[in-house]
């Protein structure tokens, strides 16, 4: 078996902790992404939804006034 010492382990989580340090980011700088990206999929999704309202109220509408001008003739 391989004897590690101490200091190996020491030097492998240090050298992780640098890594780590490089190549993730923080909660702190990914606050600012992870807010636009919220503000865009929640317009997008309010966009949908008011496509989706104004076809039902369009329908509604049409058939009611087409409903009233055949009452009148």
């Amino acid at each position: 078996m391989t004897q590690i010492s101490n200091k190996d382990i020491y030097e492998l989580i240090n050298e992780f902790r640098s890594e780590v340090k490089d190549t993730y980011v923080t909660k702190d700088s990914f606050e600012p992404v992870k807010k636009i990206t919220y503000g865009l999929v929640a317009l997008v999704l309010v966009a949908v939804v008011g496509a989706l309202l104004a076809l039902v109220v369009v329908k509604t509408d049409r058939s009611s006034i087409q409903a009233s001008s055949l009452n009148l003739k």
